[in-house]
């Protein structure tokens, strides 16, 4: 038997000194988050019905939605458990909101943070998560990109995935045998 690629994470506002430094050297200063564990979601299957994964207390920002990537492409969708536990499964992505309106991807929604002068901290269990799998952790410019994506959401990154270029900051790409962060430029 395998491990299989879920993974559970609990953040809360705190970021490195070093990656706050590379952040500032870069000149991002607000940036989404998004949480993703393996490829993102793409279209086809079973349409799911749309709904909001739930909302958090981060800790120094309040109330944060969650919102899925893949909406009307048959999910996997995060789950919320106490405490601000976010369990991701494979080939999700998720990412955090000031609101989520169900089915709807709008920038404007998407949660930017400032992180000048701030640190973000979160526990990652990574016990679930084998080889060949990506639980990951990053920063991406979304509520700044008022383009939709070829995902439909906004989503940009230094990869190009969605057809939009963006600067990220991989805070974690891991699993249980393997940890790594950097940053991109677009």
């Amino acid at each position: 038997g395998g491990s299989s690629c879920t993974g559970t994470s609990r953040p809360s506002q705190a970021i490195p000194p070093s990656v706050l430094r590379a952040m500032l050297a870069t000149r991002i200063w607000a940036a989404s988050l998004a949480l993703a564990t393996g490829a993102a979601a793409s279209g086809g299957g079973a349409a799911e019905e749309k709904h909001c994964p739930g909302r958090f207390v981060m800790k120094g920002l309040g109330n944060v939605s969650i919102i899925p990537s893949g909406w009307g492409a048959g999910g996997p969708f995060p789950v919320m458990h106490g405490n601000g536990v976010i369990e991701a499964t494979m080939g999700s992505r998720s990412y955090f909101a000031a609101t989520c309106t169900a089915g709807k991807y709008d920038n404007e929604q998407y949660l930017a943070l400032d992180f000048r002068g701030k640190t973000l901290t979160y526990t990652t269990d990574l016990s679930s998560a084998g080889c060949g799998c990506n639980a990951a952790l990053y920063l991406t410019s979304m509520r700044q990109n008022a383009d939709a994506s070829e995902c439909g959401d906004h989503y940009c990154d230094a990869n190009n995935v969605c057809g939009l270029s963006c600067a990220e900051i991989d805070i974690q790409e891991g699993n249980m045998f393997a940890w790594h962060s950097t940053l991109h430029s677009a």
